[in-house]
């Protein structure tokens, strides 16, 4: 994955229902490497899933990777 990709939350249950509903789309905007000098375990991306939910760090493991051929 890398910064402008189109992403897709893995986790989510497939229906959500009341104020719990939250976007399953969104774009990468920046990789996060590593933090006071330690390496993160696993690759976490900045992903901002829209205007009115913000951006949040997630890890690659809960993200699908979405393209044209879809």
């Amino acid at each position: 994955m890398k910064v402008g990709d189109l992403v897709r939350r893995t986790d989510l249950p497939q229906r959500s229902f009341g104020w719990g509903i939250k976007p399953s789309t969104g774009i990468v905007i920046a990789e996060l490497k590593e933090r006071d000098g330690e390496i993160y375990r696993e690759r976490l991306f900045k992903v901002c899933w829209g205007v009115g939910y913000g951006i949040f760090v997630t890890s690659q493991s809960k993200l699908e990777l979405l393209n044209e051929s879809r």
